[in-house]
């Protein structure tokens, strides 16, 4: 299992939050999942803990 800094986490919510912006659909969170090389799946389940209201529709 690969663990991620929390800066990481941070860079990685804030770039989907930008992408969401601009391309709200479910292939964002791949788009910028495969951009950082990490698992989409990890990616969703931060933007889920976080609660972000600009990527909410992404869910």
């Amino acid at each position: 299992m690969t663990t991620y800094s929390p800066e990481m986490r941070e860079r990685a919510l804030r770039m989907l939050a930008a992408a969401a912006a601009d391309h709200p659909n479910l292939w964002t969170i791949r788009h910028v999942a495969g951009l950082l090389g990490m698992s989409p799946e990890t990616l969703r389940l931060w933007q889920r803990k976080v609660g972000s209201t600009t990527a909410n529709a992404l869910v």
